[in-house]
């Protein structure tokens, strides 16, 4: 709610807030990719993105721990970011929303039964994972799509990335040899790197 009215305020958030494939690579703006997480185009953004951030969130983190799972999508929203601002090298390109953290946290969740199964195979039954899986699916075929302004090769990056990460994490340990200290460590990290990449920004 902050990051959505401060603009009005102050226009200039936005400017050096939003990705820019110029402000990245040109300019080593490299901050550019965490801080346009927080921002959102309009009220139909600002309403759905916390919803869709709070649900896929709460399913990954059933699978991975809070401060794991959220940790993962701040790092898949802001390579997913990245990637999109490189593939865009030589041509003006800015864009902003937290939608891409929506369709990364959608990936984490419909990737990581996945890896289960391909892990275990037995005793895991296909719907275990095959229903997540085709869920997470059909909801970013839903929810993915749209003009410009919005980042649509940003969305289909973020799922798609968010799939393999899910996918590979789920054949590690990784997730339970967490305990609660390490998931709060994890949580504030996550929060950490949205604030710190403001405070590049406005210094």
């Amino acid at each position: 709610m902050v990051m959505f009215t401060a603009p009005n305020a102050i226009p200039r958030l936005k400017d050096i807030g939003m990705n820019s494939s110029e402000g990245v690579f040109q300019n080593g703006e490299w901050w550019r990719i965490f801080t346009v997480i927080a921002l959102h185009a309009d009220l139909t953004h600002l309403s759905g993105n916390p919803l869709g951030i709070v649900l896929f969130t709460y399913l990954g983190c059933r699978y991975m721990g809070n401060g794991f799972a959220l940790f993962l999508i701040v790092l898949v929203a802001s390579f997913s970011k990245l990637t999109n601002a490189y593939s865009r090298l030589g041509e003006p390109f800015f864009s902003l929303g937290a939608s891409t953290a929506v369709f990364a946290a959608l990936g984490l969740w419909a990737g990581f039964p996945v890896g289960t199964f391909l892990k275990t195979r037995y005793p895991m039954q296909n719907r275990d994972w095959l229903i997540p899986f085709s869920g997470g699916c059909i909801l970013f075929a839903w929810m993915g799509g749209g003009e410009f302004p919005e980042d649509v090769m940003g969305h289909v990056l973020s799922f798609a990335f968010g799939n393999l990460v899910g996918n590979g994490i789920a054949g590690t340990s990784i997730p339970s040899k967490l305990d609660a200290l390490n998931q709060k460590a994890l949580l504030l990290t996550s929060c950490g790197l949205i604030a710190y990449g403001w405070w590049l920004a406005l210094r």
